[in-house]
């Protein structure tokens, strides 16, 4: 719109203000998160029954108002919903939130295997899965998150053995992977976890 203003005390002082734009934006904006991104997160969604979760998302809002959800610059960056009632599967699509450096799923249900699309997550700095029951092996899903920090996978159903490329996480510093049903030995790799302070293996069957 266009503003002029004059007054009538001092007569021939007219004020204008360049035009300015205003411009409503759509309720349902999603804080400038990509399509990719905010599909990924309605997967998880629905993949683990939202509508019962503790506190569940209302889709029709912006995603940076949704649970446990954190959006910086229009990437999501950290998703920490634990203790929510989350049950079902890890999707697939997962991956495609690229940008997380945090990832809490942890007490929840979730009972499928991880997905391998958890392995594009490569700026993921702490991971936590703990307390539920997920199944199968890690091995082709943890190897490429080279950034990652923490890892809390204890009090699942994991199988199989540790994997030997969980040596090669160098940055890592805290290894949670306690109360699984893990076969094998420790591997020789974790020689090279120079970072390493908590590390727990127990109540497996190594």
């Amino acid at each position: 719109y266009h503003f002029t203003a004059t007054n009538t005390v001092i007569t021939g002082l007219t004020l204008e203000r360049n035009p300015i734009t205003l411009e409503v934006t759509d309720a349902t904006d999603t804080c400038g998160v990509s399509a990719s991104e905010k599909q990924a997160l309605i997967d998880l969604y629905n993949s683990t029954r939202g509508l019962d979760w503790t506190n569940s998302w209302d889709l029709s809002t912006p995603v940076c108002d949704w649970y446990g959800v954190t959006v910086v610059d229009g990437k999501v960056v950290n998703l920490e919903i634990k203790k929510n009632k989350l049950e079902g599967a890890l999707p697939e699509s997962i991956g495609q939130l690229s940008n997380l450096k945090t990832l809490n799923l942890s007490n929840n249900k979730l009972n499928s295997s991880l997905p391998l699309g958890l392995g594009q997550l490569i700026n993921l700095q702490k991971l936590s899965l703990r307390g539920n029951n997920l199944t199968g092996t890690i091995a082709n899903v943890i190897g490429p998150l080279i950034n990652l920090q923490e890892i809390l996978f204890d009090g699942n159903q994991f199988t199989g053995t540790i994997p030997s490329e969980l040596g090669g996480l160098n940055k890592l510093i805290t290894l949670f992977l306690n109360n699984n049903q893990f076969t094998g030995s420790i591997p020789s790799s974790f020689d090279q976890l120079v970072k390493l302070k908590n590390l727990r293996v127990s109540q497996n069957q190594l």
